[in-house]
């Protein structure tokens, strides 16, 4: 049912001048709003693109073509007023992420200024298109009420590989009530791990398509097994909620032993999660696979039968106790090979290792390992430059490491004698090390190809293969 109410005279005065949107007593079943129809300046909306104009700024190759991602568009708009007075704002887009609006109250509209977005992230560079609204204008009745009308104003970012278009963005759109029931999705995926399961340390995310109070989106989400046995989860703390609510929403499992028992987890939200405004959200869910690792050793050097890592992807292990054999492609015994595969920062391939290590004197862990690369044309010196390799780093109950191995500079090849498995060029065996987060349990490290040393926006480097050997990963 929806609530009507009446203001005092002197309010009524107020709202013929500032319409500030304050009530009084609730107005009995069926009389109608003195002022007039309209929305309430405080609640929860549902914020329509219907013309959307983006005009580039400068002459010169056009950019792609397609619609403006705000056309046709659904975001939800949050008004409330502020306890310091007057009023404030978020806006979200539907499955983006939210931003708050500093609000100015005129007699013929609400102004808003922030930087709401809908389309891809500015900041992503590789591809696609953002619309930034900067300033929206929601149109007021002669009674103070908002009327539904919109304009808004900003910038649409255009990105293409390494080109970027800019331009000024005008549009308009109509405000109704909010009547979307809230959605909830996960989507377990690891970062660097294996493609169908988490290394325990991962996280876990549950996004919503619309901010949602945030203790009962944890109220509503377990992780069980057929059997009925939980698993635990820690909620990290999020820096993008509001005072509307928050929409991504991120959690872990501190008990390793637990998570990679030989069963088959199942996460799921339960219905009746509910936004600021009654709507009710479905049941969803997904399930959960954690890689399974071997007993924590001081070491992992490929050398013996007994081996404590897991692999994923192109890795197969050469030489040492699984061969009887020293492997001449190793430094000594055995070692890991990851690859070949084409350098790829953007989409690396899903390949590497993890282990649990015991902790040595310090809280650092040592990687030993070699690269090997081919032009896929020609016979140059290969050049890629940046880290080529990921290592996470963590510990239960402990923020999660990700490093880029190698640091920015770009790795000396010098050409073989004779290539090692096609590969004719070669760096040195180098030993890279980094601080582990502290802690009185294992450290888990996984080691996977692909590096963040170039942006996906920049030009790609030439088409080179390449191979990772790792000959041992161990704690100091």
């Amino acid at each position: 049912m929806v609530h009507r109410f009446l203001a005092s005279p002197l309010l009524l005065v107020a709202l013929g001048s500032m319409a500030c949107g304050s009530v009084a007593e609730e107005l009995p079943e069926g009389q109608p709003d003195p002022r007039g129809d309209g929305l309430e300046l405080e609640g929860s909306y549902e914020l329509t693109f219907t013309t959307v104009t983006a005009t580039m700024d400068h002459a010169g190759p056009p950019a792609p073509e397609g619609a403006p991602p705000s056309r046709g568009h659904r975001a939800r708009l949050d008004l409330r007023r502020a306890t310091t007075g007057g009023y404030e704002a978020v806006f979200t887009s539907r499955w983006g992420t939210s931003a708050v609006y500093a609000v100015t109250v005129g007699d013929a509209a609400l102004t808003l200024v922030g930087e709401g977005r809908v389309g891809t992230s500015a900041s992503s560079g590789f591809g696609g298109t953002s619309d930034t609204w900067q300033t929206l204008t929601l149109a007021r009745t002669k009674g103070g009420l908002l009327s539904g009308a919109v304009e808004g104003t900003g910038r649409e970012d255009v990105f293409a590989g390494d080109v970027a278009w800019g331009g000024k963005l005008t549009g308009s759109g109509t405000l109704s009530r909010d009547v979307t029931p809230p959605e909830l999705r996960t989507s377990p995926l690891s970062r660097i791990g294996p493609a169908d399961q988490l290394l325990p340390w991962d996280t876990v995310v549950v996004t919503a398509a619309e901010p949602l109070a945030r203790a009962d989106v944890i109220a509503s989400t377990k992780v069980t097994a057929a059997s009925g046995e939980a698993l635990a989860l820690t909620w990290l703390p999020s820096e993008s909620d509001t005072w509307a609510g928050g929409t991504t929403f991120t959690a872990r499992a501190d008990d390793w032993a637990s998570a990679m028992k030989p069963m088959a987890w199942q996460l799921t939200q339960s219905a009746g999660v509910r936004d600021r405004v009654g709507n009710v959200s479905a049941g969803t869910g997904a399930g959960l696979k954690f890689l399974r690792l071997g007993l924590a050793s001081g070491a992992v050097d490929f050398d013996t039968d007994s081996l404590d890592a897991s692999f994923w992807g192109t890795a197969d292990v050469l030489g040492g106790g699984f061969a009887g054999t020293d492997d001449p492609r190793c430094e000594r015994g055995g070692c890991l090979r990851l690859g070949p595969a084409p350098l790829n920062a953007c989409s690396p391939p899903r390949a590497g290792m993890a282990a649990r290590l015991q902790r040595g004197k310090s809280d650092r862990v040592a990687l030993r390992y070699r690269v090997l690369a081919q032009p896929m044309y020609g016979d140059m010196a290969p050049f890629v430059y940046g880290s080529l390799l990921t290592m996470e780093l963590a510990a239960p109950g402990a923020p999660v490491k990700s490093i880029d191995v190698g640091g920015s500079a770009a790795p000396k090849f010098s050409k073989l004698a004779a290539a090692i498995d096609g590969m004719s060029w070669a760096t040195e065996w180098t030993t890279f090390s980094a601080d582990a987060p502290a802690g009185a349990g294992p450290i888990g490290v996984a080691v996977a190809f692909g590096g963040r040393g170039y942006g996906c926006g920049g030009p790609p480097p030439p088409a080179t293969n390449l191979v990772f050997l790792i000959e041992q990963v161990a704690a100091e």
